[in-house]
């Protein structure tokens, strides 16, 4: 099996620990990460300037959005249409019109995987 490559959006206490995991583990690797307040403590070099590079990241094809959760509908919108799988913290949106938007890209794209932790 090929490792994921991972860009994770938002490198709060939910990107660290996601980050943690896949930095363990032997089946992903994390390419870079991106958070609006500049994290100092990502591992090696992999910090971006914004969303888009990752998005936009070829060698990326799984993103982990991990931000505030008013920006996961929007978010997994972008990821989805750029072509990346996506995990994303819950919820998935706030209302039946931004889980219909959600559902319409996801439908759109059906050989990419949308998964959402739910993990409590």
């Amino acid at each position: 099996m090929e490792k994921l490559r991972v860009g994770i959006i938002g490198y709060g206490k939910m990107g660290r620990i996601r980050a943690k995991s896949i930095l363990e583990s032997d089946r992903a690797e994390l390419i870079s990460v991106y958070d609006p307040v500049a994290p100092n403590d990502a591992p090696g070099s992999i910090v971006v300037g914004s969303e888009d590079e990752i998005l936009g990241d070829p060698r990326i094809d799984t993103v982990f959005v991990c931000t505030p959760n008013f920006r996961t509908p929007e978010l997994v919108i972008k990821a989805l249409n750029a072509g990346k799988h996506v995990f994303a913290e819950k919820p998935p949106a706030f209302n039946a019109s931004q889980m219909g938007q959600v559902i319409k890209v996801e439908s759109a794209h059906p050989q990419l995987k949308l998964m959402y932790g739910f993990n409590h």
